[in-house]
């Protein structure tokens, strides 16, 4: 039986459609799979002729080219004209599954959300008590794969670690962090020797909440090196290919312009804390395939420390979700970009981060 994963800030989730605060069928290029376009290729009626009229053919496959910045199917109430003709189940695969998404792991899909979908970030911010991960048993068989087991399991156990220490609310948020990338770095040096006994007995040893407040304290704390990392993080993400609205590169160029006399951000750790953990849900576990470890966390650590220079110049502090829906959809949605921030994490230039931490 398969087994799947859910953050529990998403269950229940529900499109808003027309009551979507910024809809999704604008700015980006409106992808038709090959099943999809053959079914409309055949359906009669007004629709049909419709919708072969504005499928575009490119080297990349088939598409709607945006008119005015939304798809030319979109309805003046917020609706997709296929989904209110036709139902849901005739959309094209990418619109059906927006913002969802499922990462297989042998026996294990693991669910989530898109938080570039304003609804999945409201949601994400919705609450402040703890993020859990839901668990349910399929009706599904494990698909095959050449996961290494043990690799698999031993990450599994680090992210559980992970996200206990970035949730221990006895510490602030900034010590949580430098805790987490001191913890990367660690299993990171462990896992390139394939000492996964030792990691998961590294896990151990972060398990009880005084064994993490020792560690932290003896930590370094934020020092002039700081407000360095600070504008290394900003021109990082202001040298990236910009993908669709302007509003987060110009959350960028503001930070830039800011710095280094930006304020301490005003939005409750506990919205942090459920950013990193998203992150953490997210992307930790695809270590499990190039074992990049450090790489993945101090880049989740770079996008927290972006988003809180954000919040502190734009005059949303008090709306996080909507800095992080705007970020999401230009930094997620783009390989490119993420690839980036991995690189970046792995780089010289950010392996003293833990030194940045206030």
């Amino acid at each position: 039986m398969m087994t799947l994963h859910t953050l529990s800030c998403f269950d229940g989730f529900t499109c808003l459609a027309g009551d979507c605060p910024d809809t999704c069928c604008q700015n980006w290029e409106v992808t038709v799979d090959d099943e999809t376009a053959v079914y409309y290729q055949h359906l009669e009626g007004a629709l049909g002729e419709r919708l072969r009229a504005l499928m575009t053919k490119t080297p990349d496959g088939t598409i709607f080219q945006l008119k005015g910045g939304f798809c030319p199917l979109l309805l003046p109430d917020g609706f997709c004209s296929v989904q209110r003709s036709l139902g849901e189940e005739h959309l094209g695969v990418n619109c059906a599954l927006y913002p969802r998404f499922n990462e297989i792991y042998g026996g294990t899909r693991e669910f989530c959300l898109a938080i570039s979908c304003p609804e999945a970030a409201r949601r994400l911010f919705s609450a402040p008590a703890p993020l859990t991960i839901t668990q349910a048993t399929l009706d599904e068989l494990p698909e095959p794969n050449d996961l290494d087991p043990e690799r698999y399991l031993t990450l599994r156990r680090c992210r559980d670690a992970a996200i206990a220490m970035v949730q221990d609310r006895s510490l602030p948020f900034s010590r949580r962090m430098a805790l987490l990338l001191d913890f990367a770095a660690a299993v990171q040096r462990l896992y390139k020797k394939r000492c996964f006994a030792e990691i998961r007995a590294l896990c151990k040893t972060y398990d009880e909440a005084p064994a993490r407040a020792e560690r932290a304290q003896q930590l370094p704390a934020r020092a002039r090196r700081g407000a360095i990392y600070d504008a290394r993080i900003a021109q990082l993400f202001a040298q990236m290919e910009p993908i669709g609205a302007p509003q987060w590169p110009d959350a960028v160029r503001q930070v830039q312009q800011a710095l280094p006399h930006i304020a301490a951000s005003t939005v409750s750790d506990w919205q942090y804390e459920h950013l990193l953990v998203y992150f953490l849900y997210r992307y930790f576990l695809k270590a499990v395939n190039d074992g990049r470890i450090v790489h993945r966390v101090r880049g989740m650590a770079i996008c927290v420390r972006m988003l809180q220079l954000a919040a502190s110049v734009t005059g949303v502090a008090s709306e996080l979700a909507t800095l992080a829906y705007r970020f999401s959809r230009e930094i997620e949605h783009s390989e490119e970009n993420m690839e980036q921030i991995w690189h970046a994490g792995g780089s010289r230039l950010f392996a003293g981060l833990i030194d940045a931490m206030e």
